[in-house]
């Protein structure tokens, strides 16, 4: 895609939408002609985006320029192909309308991309709505919840078997219980406001069972009590054993044949750890000083060792994935200087940081020669998260017990994210 600079070369309709690149995030604006765009943003701007605990979002008209800043963008008409766009005059006209209007936002829901689709569209979509779809019995249903995804079996008749916490979504940030259940409710209910899909996902590695194994097996199972943590996957496990037979995950993918360059992520339950594939079944990685590639320091001060290992002894029994993770960003470095740099520092002692300094800044670091951690910033995204529920919650006058199980679940998150 380029740098920032190539897309000002693009030329924009009024009416169309801006999609712009903002790290971990998109956010989207309707352009209404003479360079100026139309658009949903924090009613204190971007600056405080993580910040902030407050809601209000303002509907702004601004110079696309201002608004892209030094971001990525480009013109994305996303659903054109499922709907006719209303006439310009029309869109152009209520974007206007609607400067200086204050809205409801927050970014988890995609506020900014509803707002601008329902100015070009008419609807409150967003790219991943795909409530036209049609499950067949037996296909896993993919839902998207902010920073995570939830999974479910489709059983036929409108309804889905799922595991999740005992007493449902509305707590998962506020019960330290881990306890989960089977239920069979309505795919609507379970989906809500979010986006959803259609994602066999291991099709292409395994046979799915026979459909009536599958929902018969899924029935019998309701109500039953099973241990539940949403880092783990417990829900994505539990649906692809329905289908598959199989207790594994997305990212289990020992079937793939890495080329020298690329980065490994490596699921280890409550985070992921990172390495560079350097050939011939060796990877180069950063990992906490005098720990074995099984296990990990919870000193928060030790130092980081630079490992040249077998891919196979640093992945142990865990699932990863090839998944060079910012190349539609950045253009990758070529391959003899990635690995001839990752070679050479093998051996080294590092300062290691799990903020700034951490194995995903290294292995990006080595692959773009830009360290960045995108699951540093998830991390940031879930504390803001679970920061504004809890005001919420206390707004609502909950027993405060429940806000103070807020606070209890974020310092286990850090202490499981200082152990890596």
């Amino acid at each position: 895609m380029g740098n920032a600079s190539s897309n000002y070369n693009q030329n924009p309709e009024p009416g169309d939408l801006i999609e712009i690149f903002r790290g971990p995030f998109q956010h989207w604006a309707v352009y209404v002609g003479d360079g100026y765009v139309v658009h949903l943003t924090r009613a204190f701007g971007f600056r405080f985006l993580f910040f902030s605990l407050n809601l209000d979002g303002r509907v702004k008209k601004e110079k696309l320029q201002d608004v892209v800043g030094t971001n990525d963008w480009t013109v994305n008409n996303m659903l054109d192909n499922e709907y006719r766009p209303r006439p310009v005059d029309v869109i152009v006209r209520e974007a206007c309308a609607l400067e200086g209007r204050n809205q409801r936002y927050w970014f988890a829901t995609r506020s900014c991309e509803l707002f601008a689709n329902e100015l070009r569209y008419g609807k409150k979509r967003t790219q991943l709505s795909n409530y036209n779809q049609n499950p067949e019995p037996g296909d896993l249903i993919e839902i998207f919840r902010g920073p995570f995804q939830h999974w479910a079996v489709y059983v036929g008749d409108g309804y889905v078997v799922h595991l999740t916490r005992a007493f449902g979504f509305r707590f998962l940030f506020f019960s330290l219980n881990l306890d989960g259940r089977v239920k069979k409710e309505k795919l609507q209910d379970v989906v809500g406001t979010n986006d959803w899909t259609v994602n066999n996902m291991l099709d292409n590695e395994y046979r799915p069972r026979p459909v009536d194994v599958i929902v018969r097996e899924a029935c019998a199972l309701e109500g039953r009590n099973r241990r539940y943590w949403f880092a783990t996957r417990s829900c994505e496990l539990f649906a692809n054993e329905l289908r598959y037979g199989k207790k594994r995950t997305q990212l289990s993918n020992y079937n793939q044949n890495p080329e020298p360059g690329d980065l490994i992520e490596i699921s280890r339950g409550t985070y992921q750890h990172w390495a560079v594939y350097v050939g011939d079944g060796y990877v180069v990685h950063l990992t906490r000083f005098g720990c074995s590639s099984g296990s990990l320091s919870s000193d928060p001060d030790a130092n980081g060792l630079v490992m040249k290992e077998k891919l196979q002894d640093v992945v142990g029994t865990d699932d990863w994935t090839v998944n060079n993770i910012l190349d539609k960003k950045y253009r990758p470095q070529s391959v003899d200087v990635i690995v001839r740099e990752a070679c050479a520092l093998v051996g080294r002692e590092m300062p290691y940081d799990i903020v700034k300094k951490n194995c995903e800044h290294f292995s990006t670091g080595l692959r773009y020669g830009r360290p960045e951690s995108q699951q540093v910033v998830t991390a940031f995204k879930f504390t803001v998260e679970a920061f504004a529920i809890a005001k919420i919650a206390s707004t609502e006058r909950l027993p405060g017990a429940v806000v103070e199980a807020v606070l209890m679940s974020l310092d286990k998150y850090k202490e499981d994210k200082a152990t890596h």
